[in-house]
């Protein structure tokens, strides 16, 4: 009688798993690049918009702005550098550490997932009481055109912290069942 199971013929349904099956990695590891991506791009842009922006005085635009949009500038023309430190330090950094984050998580680093998945519901947690404070103040001022950017704007960013927060949840619960504690295992 010969062993089916031999050195040579091996049936993969008795191999344990070692982590969490690698399409779960990369499809958590796909999620965490396309937030930091697009929060790269985003933020970085709207940071160095408001960087730019806050360099010129109202006098640069007097040709160009009638007098009460020049007053209107003057009043926020203060405001433009803080704006682009927020945007640079609520998106653009965290977008950066997502892209490098996502290259471990791929590798099925736990560490690296766990600290994706905490920044991910901590943005999710900022941007959801952003979001939920923006609506409600457009809804207040009968503003459907803020209404509308805030959906799109801020909804589109909290359902893709959603999406990838699920994902690398998925992730972690998968190298928690193996057995193994969280953490352990760096590779």
């Amino acid at each position: 009688m010969t062993d089916t199971n031999s050195s040579s013929h091996h049936n993969e349904w008795d191999v344990p798993l070692v982590g969490p099956p690698a399409n779960a990695r990369k499809r958590a590891s796909f999620w965490v690049w396309v937030i930091g991506g697009v929060e790269v791009v985003a933020f970085g842009f709207c940071g160095l918009f408001l960087s730019v922006m806050s360099r010129f005085t109202a006098g640069d635009f007097e040709q160009a702005l009638t007098p009460e949009q020049l007053s209107q500038y003057s009043e926020v023309q203060p405001m433009l550098k803080p704006a682009a430190v927020t945007f640079l330090v609520l998106g653009f950094i965290p977008g950066l550490v997502y892209v490098l984050l996502g290259f471990k998580v791929r590798n099925g680093n736990r560490r690296a997932t766990t600290t994706a998945l905490i920044l991910a519901m901590t943005q999710g947690l900022v941007f959801g009481v952003l979001f939920l404070s923006s609506v409600l103040h457009a809804v207040g001022q009968g503003d459907p055109a803020a209404l509308t950017i805030n959906v799109l704007t801020l909804g589109s960013l909290l359902g893709l912290l959603g999406i990838g927060t699920h994902r690398l949840w998925q992730t972690r619960t998968d190298d928690e069942e193996d057995g193994e504690p969280i953490g352990l295992r760096d590779d």
